[in-house]
């Protein structure tokens, strides 16, 4: 079902895809530089085992800003809606489990969001998160990265290199040519924040108590799958799951393990919810 435009008193554009006799609410959170859309897939997934799916496109991505810039100019605000949207979800399906869903850079604003406020949260699944980020960047680089995102935040300083989110040839190419995604390097500022906001993803681990699903690729060439290992063993959950697919790329849902994947997604939510 192809997802709605959703009226929310915040500066993103929302989206929703509703069921008729829904048992939970999925709340999506996209990765850099594209857009909810693009797991059109997982909310058909979501939608077929009865839950109401809610996602929107972040600061700088997708529709919120057209053309997409691809900008973080600060990782708080985008936790910020996602809080706030939260909220809204709450209010409106106050009797609904909900589960946080995140992939990328999505995964790191999921975890940022459940740790700011954890009340509310039936679980989360996490997607190739990037909770590591920087581990191998000299103290002199992040110290002029952080001087950089204050003179010129807009300035393009990293390629990213589009061919590692799949084996899938023509997954990339749809990548490539679609104009709501941000298809120019990741700017002085995005990388500063998000350095800064996965610095920080490591002091609320031991007050993890949430149900967690995490899976990640071996051969991730855009996200430390190193950070959901640590993740993974730093939570307190009574309830955690964590899967590497080997071989798997970035986007796991849009690689030759994606059916797998899928049925990963399924059997959880199916056995919890």
């Amino acid at each position: 079902m192809i997802m709605d435009q959703l009226n929310v008193s915040l500066p993103v554009k929302a989206f929703s895809s509703l069921v008729p006799s829904p048992r939970g609410v999925f709340v999506l959170h996209h990765g850099y530089a594209e857009h909810v859309h693009r797991y059109q897939h997982l909310v058909d997934l979501v939608n077929s085992l009865g839950f109401h799916a809610f996602g929107f496109d972040q600061r700088g991505h997708g529709q919120t800003t057209t053309p997409p810039t691809g900008l973080v100019e600060d990782f708080d605000r985008h936790v910020q809606d996602s809080l706030e949207f939260r909220v809204f979800l709450r209010e409106q399906y106050p009797h609904l489990p909900v589960v946080l869903f995140g992939h990328s850079m999505g995964g790191l604003l999921a975890v940022r969001s459940a740790e700011a406020n954890p009340k509310g949260i039936d679980g989360v699944i996490l997607s190739s998160p990037a909770l590591l980020i920087g581990t191998d960047t000299p103290p002199f680089m992040k110290t002029l990265s952080t001087v950089l995102s204050q003179i010129s935040p807009g300035l393009q300083v990293l390629p990213l290199d589009s061919k590692k989110i799949s084996r899938h040839a023509h997954v990339v190419t749809a990548y490539d040519t679609d104009p709501l995604v941000y298809h120019g390097k990741v700017k002085a500022r995005t990388g500063a924040e998000m350095l800064r906001a996965s610095a920080n993803v490591w002091y609320g681990t031991a007050q993890w108590q949430h149900r967690t699903l995490i899976f990640h690729g071996t051969q991730d060439g855009l996200a430390d799958i190193e950070g959901s290992r640590r993740f993974y063993a730093e939570i307190r959950s009574e309830d955690k799951t964590f899967r590497e697919f080997e071989g798997g790329y970035h986007e796991l849902l849009n690689d030759q393990v994606a059916e797998e994947a899928f049925g990963l997604i399924r059997d959880w939510l199916s056995a919890r919810f």
